[in-house]
């Protein structure tokens, strides 16, 4: 394994916490609260702001074992691709079901662009070079 796809991956993960955590500043100033219901709950809580860069950080981790498990394979870069936009859509559906406004869904839905734009490409780029 290279020391550069796992600084490329390092640069995206940490960009796209960066960016999730000015999209839910944003949000905040905006009005919005943040207000979520944890599965099995039946109250809803504030979503603090350490939170959206915590989770991008350990997805993005995740992301980065399932391109280093699929890098060498003969179809890595397209199962790898093909997991990049089944996952976002996944949590995007979740967002609608756990968010107390459609406008906090919406928000966690911007979220999950955001770190998917910053973090699949730093990982898909290192998919197609040769080790």
């Amino acid at each position: 394994m290279q020391p550069s796809f796992l600084r490329s991956a390092a640069t995206g993960i940490l960009i796209a916490a960066v960016l999730v955590t000015v999209v839910w500043s944003v949000g905040r100033i905006t009005g919005d609260e943040f207000r979520v219901q944890s599965p099995g709950s039946d109250t809803s809580e504030k979503l603090p702001i350490f939170f959206p860069p915590l989770v991008t950080v350990v997805l993005g981790v995740v992301g980065t074992g399932v391109a280093l498990i699929f890098r060498r394979r003969r179809w890595g870069s397209l199962v790898f691709y093909g997991v990049a936009v089944v996952c976002p859509l996944l949590y995007g559906f979740a967002a609608f079901g756990g968010a107390d406004t459609t406008g906090t869904a919406i928000w966690l839905n911007v979220m999950h662009v955001v770190a998917a734009a910053a973090i699949v490409p730093a990982l898909g780029r290192m998919l197609n070079r040769s080790v």
